[in-house]
């Protein structure tokens, strides 16, 4: 099973990217100058902060998962006692 960025069709696979690339440069863009100036804004500019910061988390995420990514549901691994 391929997703997007790894589909077999280039056209797919480059509008995949061109959407994830409109998607994530407004939000990069926003997200650095929120950063340089964190401390000097609103309530309501850092509750716009943390939603564009949740924005590029999920296109994170979607990338990872579009590259072939298994999401990990569960940190079993880390919580077994030996």
């Amino acid at each position: 099973m391929s997703g997007a960025l790894t589909h077999d069709n280039d056209a797919v696979r480059r509008r995949a990217l061109r959407l994830m690339q409109q998607l994530a440069e407004p939000a990069l863009d926003r997200t650095r100058h929120a950063l340089l100036q964190y401390q000097a804004l609103t309530d309501a500019e850092r509750e716009q902060f943390k939603n564009t910061a949740q924005l590029l988390d999920h296109i994170a995420s979607q990338l990872y998962y579009a590259g072939g990514g298994v999401p990990n549901s569960t940190h079993s691994s880390t919580r077994h006692s030996h």
